[in-house]
């Protein structure tokens, strides 16, 4: 595996796996996933911008006789800008989340929810092809529905 497909892994499950985390521990892990998300981001963000390079990496999903289904992952300048972002504006949720949701009895799945969330629009800013912007479009779509029927 390359280390561009390990960074854009690490990129887009970071919440994920703050998602699992989420469920035992239950403090303040999902504000601390969406912080060093926003620090990994900005690294990448000071590589990318000093050696004007881009990441595409590639994973084959489906694969018959000579048609094959990629998933294709691709940051360049223009998403960059929007994964600092992305990630900050999460952090931010999350930070005044825990205040506003603290009478909350179920705040796991609120904040799994927003995790869920923010993992779907990194996903959808570093999509490289249609199908993994549909299958990110479908998530945000999920996220939002479960986001929404909280209460």
């Amino acid at each position: 595996m390359s280390q561009s497909f390990i960074l854009v892994s690490l990129i887009c499950c970071l919440p994920l796996a703050g998602m699992l985390m989420n469920l035992w521990l239950k403090k303040y892990v999902a504000s601390t996933s969406t912080l060093v998300l926003f620090i990994i981001n900005i690294l990448v963000f000071f590589f990318i911008s000093q050696h004007e390079t881009q990441i595409e990496s590639c994973l084959i999903w489906f694969k018959l006789q000579n048609f094959s289904i990629e998933l294709n992952y691709y940051i360049n300048r223009d998403s960059i800008i929007l994964l600092p972002v992305v990630s900050m504006i999460s952090f931010l949720v999350h930070f005044f989340s825990i205040g506003y949701m603290a009478h909350e009895k179920s705040l796991s799945r609120y904040f799994n929810g927003l995790l869920f969330f923010t993992a779907s629009m990194l996903l959808f800013v570093c999509s490289g092809n249609l199908i993994v912007i549909f299958l990110a479009w479908e998530c945000l779509g999920l996220a939002s529905y479960l986001l929404i029927g909280f209460y």
